[in-house]
């Protein structure tokens, strides 16, 4: 019986063993398939950053979601070169370009860069320089991309950082937090004076572009001086010209028939963003005969950017300063009410379709 008890008493024991290590097995596998989903999501362009805690979004864009879908289908299992492959694919996201500016948005050096991802001392330069980051590298440098907040944690948790640089970063990350929201109240504000809107025949086939609109008023601030009336019909003209020639506007701005001639919507909200931007300035003055009104002029903090501009454009708005710089506001309004743009629509005060631009008689 004692033989018999101790060889189930073994057998028990080694039945227990075995599925101990089934189970442990079992749980190794369940860990690597995990593992594996896990570097395929990330390959794949599925999402592993929680956007509730970042403010810029951290999701791979849909050409990359394509393209490293075909990386798998074509490079994986063929050895050192699947790899390279999606090292190059992932490294698109992350190339010299992009790890300049994210460097240079925080003011920071490229050693610097390093220290606070963890990298190799020259890793960063090298990485800016062209050389291909692991995996692991990339995907770091495109989370901290994509993440104002992410790189703030980043730099919070970081030790190896003393603390006057720890301060002195994290002052920076404020600074670049609070232009990121103030970008994004002024979008909302453009969207309001523009309604969101989308190319069509009132926008002369454009988006509307507030960058474009502030530095035409700065331009013509600085050409001509004109008074608030003045300017927006050289507005009008500038776009409705630029169309009648290239069958597209410059700002992609509405204009409607005011009583004082065709005028861009809105143009109290949109002068009002100009001078706020520091574009142009405006006074009340004193023109005769009780006759008070604003006047332009450019400001001192910017200079008109040509390079938003083509050499079409760029013509257009010289063509409309060369036309009126000799008319005063009266003259330049009656002008505008010859045009078959205003005279249609005054009574309705409608938005005026750029298609008037082809009877324009003044341009």
């Amino acid at each position: 019986m004692d033989k018999w008890a101790s060889y189930v008493a073994g057998e028990k024991i080694k039945s227990k063993g075995r599925r101990r290590v089934e189970k442990e097995q079992e749980r190794s596998r369940l860990q690597k398939e995990a593992q594996e989903e896990h570097i395929q999501a990330q390959i794949a362009g599925e999402r592993f950053i929680d956007q509730s805690a970042i403010l810029g979004g951290g999701d791979f864009t849909k050409r990359q979601q394509e393209q490293t879908y075909v990386t798998k289908g074509t490079a994986v299992g063929r050895g050192d070169s699947g790899h390279n492959i999606i090292m190059r694919e992932i490294a698109e996201e992350t190339d010299q370009a992009k790890q300049s500016k994210l460097r240079n948005t925080y003011g920071l050096s490229a050693s610097m860069m390093s220290k606070i991802l963890g990298f190799g001392t020259n890793s960063y330069r090298n990485y800016e320089k062209g050389e291909v980051p692991s995996l692991a590298n990339a995907n770091l440098i495109n989370t901290v991309s994509n993440s104002i907040m992410n790189f703030k944690l980043l730099v919070d948790l970081n030790n190896d950082l003393n603390n006057e640089e720890k301060t002195k970063i994290l002052k920076r990350i404020e600074v670049v937090i609070e232009n990121y929201r103030e970008n994004k109240d002024d979008k909302k504000y453009v969207d309001i004076l523009f309604e969101n809107r989308l190319p069509d025949n009132y926008t002369g086939y454009r988006k509307p572009d507030m960058e474009k609109m502030s530095n035409m008023i700065l331009f013509f601030a600085e050409k001509i001086n004109p008074t608030e009336t003045m300017m927006n019909k050289l507005l009008f003209y500038s776009d409705f010209y630029n169309y009648k020639k290239t069958a597209y506007s410059i700002s992609g701005s509405n204009y409607m028939a005011h009583n004082y001639g065709p005028v861009p919507l809105r143009f109290g909200g949109i002068f009002d963003y100009a001078a706020n931007k520091d574009y142009i300035f405006m006074n009340v003055e004193d023109y005769g005969n009780g006759y008070w009104g604003k006047c332009f002029y450019k400001s001192s903090h910017k200079e008109f950017n040509s390079e938003l501009f083509s050499s079409e454009e760029i013509e257009s708005l010289n063509n409309i300063v060369n036309t009126f710089k000799g008319c005063n506001a009266t003259q330049i309004m009656e002008k505008s009410h010859e045009e078959k743009a205003w005279l249609e629509n005054e009574k309705s005060k409608s938005l005026i379709d750029y298609n008037y631009a082809f009877e324009l008689i003044h341009v």
